[in-house]
């Protein structure tokens, strides 16, 4: 499973969200395990963790931004439909936030 884990984090483009995310967590348990243990945890332990940690947000973030240019691109095609533009706007608003 560490080799699994190491592999992963040597070779982020190829994996998917769901298997950076299984890392990190295991990564993050691995951590624990060596704290409760009163065991310093290896250096590529808390490397492996922020390395998942910039990608996962990186990935979400760019995600985040493609659903808000599809929302400002409708948005603006909506203009005279009033509710729709409303709700529409409050989605910008909430996706904008999150990006902040």
């Amino acid at each position: 499973m560490i080799n699994q884990i190491k592999s992963i984090i040597g070779d982020l483009e190829t994996n998917n969200i769901d298997t950076l995310v299984m890392a990190k967590v295991n990564l993050q348990n691995l951590y624990s395990g060596y704290d409760q243990s009163g065991v310093d945890a290896p250096e590529w332990v808390i490397d492996g963790i922020n390395t998942l940690s910039r990608e996962i947000d990186s990935r979400n973030r760019a995600a985040l931004q493609v659903n808000l240019k599809k929302l400002e691109a409708s948005h603006e095609a909506l203009a005279p439909a009033g509710e729709k533009r409303k709700k529409m706007a409050d989605q910008i608003k909430t996706l904008k936030a999150k990006l902040q």
